[in-house]
């Protein structure tokens, strides 16, 4: 647990009663650069005292392991190739795009966020093959999640069958690329139809390592 964290600024307490027995506590004098952490109690990231007039806050949690210390994570990737790899760039062209791209929902539920349509959106997008990525929690308490298909090829359940179902009645004299257009068309209705979310991006790939042979 890192240590607390006092301000140099004195902060005003001002206390106010009321009849019928409620009351208000207003800070005053927050610095602007404390106004997350003050929101980020009210969501359980800190606890906060006053002491000499100065505010002290302590983390709740546990700081999430930095990436690159986190050494767990090294069998996952990729072993060192001792070849020379580089960059290369290409500009979108969806008419000569061949591979699948990727899709990315953001705001699920979007302006119509309930515990039950939150889960029962969260479940569909599971059972399409969709994993949920969540940030780290920012100073005020708060993340952002983004859910993420790596392709048509990792398509699951209801979406899987409605794609290889198009795909056989398709038009079989269609070139790849319309082939491509097409099909992203008809994930993004069906999803669409089916998923409740504030935004979908359909990610195509701009740059990637390649290695020289």
């Amino acid at each position: 647990m890192k240590d607390r964290e006092e301000t140099r600024e004195r902060v005003h307490v001002t206390q106010t009663s009321r009849r019928g027995g409620v009351g208000e506590v207003t800070l005053s004098g927050i610095p602007e650069d404390l106004l997350e952490k003050v929101e980020g109690t009210t969501f359980g990231q800190y606890w906060m005292t006053i002491k000499d007039g100065k505010l002290v806050f302590s983390p709740t949690r546990e700081p999430l392991p930095d990436p690159v210390a986190d050494e767990e994570m090294l069998p996952f990737w990729r072993r060192y190739d001792e070849r020379p790899g580089h960059l290369q760039e290409m500009l979108f062209d969806l008419e000569r795009q061949i591979g699948s791209p990727s899709f990315i929902v953001s705001s699920l539920c979007g302006y119509h966020y309930t515990p039950e349509d939150y889960r029962r959106n969260a479940e569909l997008l599971m059972s399409y093959g969709f994993v949920c990525m969540r940030s780290q929690r920012g100073a005020d308490g708060k993340y952002w999640e983004q859910w993420h298909l790596s392709g048509a090829w990792a398509a699951k359940g209801e979406l899987k069958e409605t794609i290889e179902a198009w795909r056989r009645t398709g038009d079989k004299n269609r070139d790849l690329a319309k082939q491509t257009k097409d099909e992203i068309r008809k994930i993004i209705s069906f999803l669409c139809r089916n998923v409740s979310f504030g935004s979908l991006d359909v990610v195509v790939q701009r740059a990637a390592m390649i290695l020289d042979d």
